[in-house]
């Protein structure tokens, strides 16, 4: 089986939400390569790859980013996700509002496999150092949310910051909940 084939039948899943109207806010940078995955967008990038492929015109094509991992045993990583999976299930059941960003996991042996990354997203540390790059000494999320989504009072920034709420609270419950600890 190949890998492509082994991804295709776990069901990895792609949530494909745009982030900002699929606009970047950070350009590359050497210090940082976090930030270069939004030189474009992923939505514009499988598009420009799909109308490239071959396969690109069958129905059930789809483009899959994947983390490759090798010399860790993702075993935990699996368990993590599986009860991540069964808490928003639990919570989509009781219809509590709470948002886990679920991404699958896939083991391939005792010290490999392919876990599914977070598209569009940018490091804590590229938005600290784009927010003190005109010399401000502190920067809050806050901060974050008003420069990248708008006013208080605009719907982006009312939407960003219910997803927030919503998902700061799922993750904070869930660590709660199992115990997790800073080691």
């Amino acid at each position: 089986m190949t890998a492509a084939e082994a991804v295709a039948t776990t069901g990895f899943h792609l949530d494909l939400e745009p982030h900002r109207n699929n606009k970047p806010c950070f350009q590359h940078s050497n210090e940082d390569p976090s930030a270069s995955v939004l030189s474009e967008p992923w939505i514009e990038k499988a598009k420009r790859i799909r109308e490239n492929s071959p396969y690109g015109n069958l129905p059930g094509w789809r483009l899959l980013p994947v983390m490759v991992k090798t010399g860790d045993d993702l075993r935990q990583e699996l368990l993590a996700y599986q009860i991540m999976c069964q808490l928003q299930e639990i919570w989509n059941l009781e219809r509590v509002p709470l948002r886990l960003r679920l991404y699958k996991t896939l083991v391939i042996s005792r010290d490999a496999g392919m876990i599914e990354p977070v598209v569009n997203a940018v490091s804590l540390h590229q938005i600290k150092r784009s927010l003190t790059a005109d010399g401000k000494k502190n920067c809050t999320v806050l901060d974050h949310f008003l420069s990248e989504f708008g006013e208080f009072n605009s719907e982006e920034f009312l939407t960003a910051q219910n997803n927030f709420i919503r998902s700061c609270a799922a993750y904070s419950l869930m660590c709660y909940l199992l115990q997790v600890k800073d080691r």
